[in-house]
């Protein structure tokens, strides 16, 4: 660890041949660590800082001049500017590192892991950051958040062994950028898959939350995308400076002419005009529309990055995450579908783009506890228009009961199509046992997570193993 790194950004000789850490969460400190006080969402770092905290970090860099009662306590001026260049040079980042940033309110996880894998088809030294983890040196890794925090994302990419012309393709949430918690950080690309409501719980409107979207301009220094309906949603509220970065993605119909990228679909394949480039052909490597409008947005930022030509990737290869639209096979021509869908416009956009596939259609879904109560009659509703059954069932209680939640998905009235089983596994089990040949349990809500929250106890369970040890 070299010591001169803090005099060179801070102007401060620590002494000190012993700092192994560095954090911006006073729960985090450890013997020697330095803790750098900076403001967060519910207050500032400097807010922490008691005795305990002052004996055992080793140093602590703040940026309020708010004079804490420690030896160890110092007041570093425009910190949060100085903090990026400080971070690249003690992870050893190139500051070189390329930073592509994938936002909206569905399709995120999908179309930045679509991104990576177009990106480590062409031989970049790429990392996947996201709702499911991180892919570092090719393995997966636990994330506590869909975007982590500025320090939180650095010690990720420190793991990394090869730092040279590293490529981060990173999932960019609503909350992220409404607390600023990337920071300076900028994107050389960004895109914005598609808008609808979302998080009423933290952005309270749907303007602060349409704002927070929009954040990710200010934090991209090319162009940014929009995919799907996000530019139609948003484009009142794009500044006139930002609009010469924007590129669109758009159907190709005689009404959109204009889009800075056209595609149409015929059948199983895309033809594709991707700005100056001349058209190209490729097959879907997804046999839903859902699933292939991800693909369409993520190959769009990725013939821009790369400027290599969509014809000679092995598409057959490229996968969906797991816990999206991840098809498990079942006898008797029997299909169960998992996937992460968790509002009522990704419900219905599953269901929408299956409805013609399977004769018959059971669905086990629930809503969260102690989190937005507007979505749930809109998630039934959208389940409804589909369903031939609906089981409905726990996802997330929380500390909210399941009368609660059930009776606010029905609005108070009961209906025919719909059973009520509390405990998820024999939800996905009454479902499995419905199943008719030729037609799909569709197992929403969950996707990849490993545990359940009820009654505010933290419970193991993953949908698509819990099928697979049922069936």
């Amino acid at each position: 660890m070299k010591k001169s790194i803090f005099l060179k950004f801070f102007g401060k000789e620590i002494k000190s041949s012993q700092i192994r850490h560095i954090c911006d969460n006073s729960k985090k400190i450890t013997p020697n660590s330095i803790f750098f006080a900076r403001q967060g969402v519910n207050g500032h770092g400097n807010d922490f800082v008691d005795h305990k905290v002052a004996n055992t970090a080793r140093a602590i860099l703040s940026s309020k001049k708010q004079k804490v009662h420690a030896k160890n306590f110092y007041y570093i001026k425009n910190l949060e500017i100085k903090l990026l260049g400080f971070l690249y040079e003690y992870w050893n980042i190139s500051i070189n590192t390329k930073f592509f940033g994938i936002t909206g309110t569905n399709g995120k996880t999908t179309t930045a892991f679509i991104l990576y894998q177009l990106l480590k088809s062409q031989g970049k030294n790429v990392i996947y950051i996201g709702t499911i983890g991180a892919i570092i040196n090719s393995r997966w890794h636990k994330v506590i958040n869909t975007t982590p925090g500025l320090f939180d994302l650095f010690e990720l990419l420190g793991k990394q062994k090869n730092k040279e012309d590293l490529y981060v393709v990173l999932e960019v949430s609503s909350h992220a950028l409404a607390q600023n918690r990337l920071g300076h950080l900028k994107f050389q690309e960004s895109l914005i898959t598609n808008i609808t409501s979302d998080h009423k719980d933290f952005h309270k409107t749907q303007v602060n939350y349409e704002l927070a979207k929009l954040k990710i301009l200010s934090a991209t220094k090319n162009k940014v995308f929009f995919a799907g309906n996000s530019y139609k949603k948003l484009s009142t509220r794009i500044p006139i400076t930002k609009i010469k970065s924007i590129v669109t993605i758009n159907q190709a119909t005689r009404a959109s002419t204009k889009s800075s990228i056209r595609f149409s679909l015929q059948k199983s394949n895309i033809l594709f005009k991707l700005g100056n480039q001349n058209h190209c052909i490729i097959k879907s490597p997804f046999n839903d529309k859902l699933n292939t409008l991800n693909f369409i947005a993520a190959a769009s930022l990725f013939s821009v990055i790369t400027d290599a030509s969509l014809n000679g990737i092995k598409i057959s290869n490229i996968k969906l995450p797991k816990g999206r639209f991840e098809l498990i096979p079942y006898k008797n021509k029997k299909t169960i579908i998992v996937d992460f869908a968790h509002d009522h416009h990704s419900i219905y956009k599953i269901l929408q783009a299956t409805e013609q596939q399977y004769q018959h259609k059971i669905i086990v879904f629930g809503c969260g506890g102690n989190r937005d109560k507007t979505k749930r009659p809109k998630m039934m509703k959208a389940a409804l228009k589909f369903a031939d059954e609906i089981i409905f069932t726990s996802d997330n209680s929380r500390n909210e009961s399941f009368e609660s939640i059930s009776r606010d998905a029905l609005s108070g009235k009961s209906n025919s199509k719909v059973t009520l089983i509390e405990e998820r596994g024999e939800a996905i089990k009454h479902g499995i046992a419905k199943i008719q040949k030729n037609g799909a349990l569709y197992v929403l809500g969950r996707g990849h997570e490993e545990t359940l929250e009820i009654a505010g106890k933290v419970i193991r369970f993953n949908d698509s193993k819990f099928i697979k040890e049922s069936i």
